[in-house]
């Protein structure tokens, strides 16, 4: 019997024939599963709650610190949002320290965009 010949490679598994660049793409645009979710955040909580060292101390602090920032980013966005303000923009107000000059900024146009909507429903009564 005669075998036929292949006209394409095929791997023999010492190495993957599907780029980096690909694989990364699936992993990025995949989901993580709920175990998944639950595991990182087990270990977060146990992170920061029952430190065994002074590496994950200070890692316990960064994710203290990052819970606090996306809590006031999201007090921001839910009080700012409707009138523009992006999560990323109000992330960026609060690490670099401009909270303020971003209330100021943002207070007028909050103001403003209230007025427009009373008055377009005043006209659509």
């Amino acid at each position: 019997m005669v075998s036929k010949k292949l006209k394409h490679y095929v791997s023999k598994g010492q190495r993957p024939n599907v780029s980096k660049s690909i694989r990364k793409l699936v992993k990025r645009n995949s989901l993580p599963s709920v175990e998944d979710t639950l595991k990182s955040y087990w270990k977060r909580y146990q992170v920061i709650n029952n430190p065994q060292n002074k590496k994950e101390k200070e890692l316990g602090k960064k994710y203290v610190k990052e819970q606090e920032v996306s809590v006031e980013a999201q007090r921001l966005v839910n009080r700012f949002g409707r009138c523009g303000l992006t999560w990323a923009e109000a992330v960026r107000a609060i690490k670099t320290d401009f909270k303020d000059n971003l209330l100021k900024k943002w207070t007028p146009i909050l103001r403003d965009w209230n007025k427009k909507q009373e008055n377009v429903n005043a006209f659509s009564v």
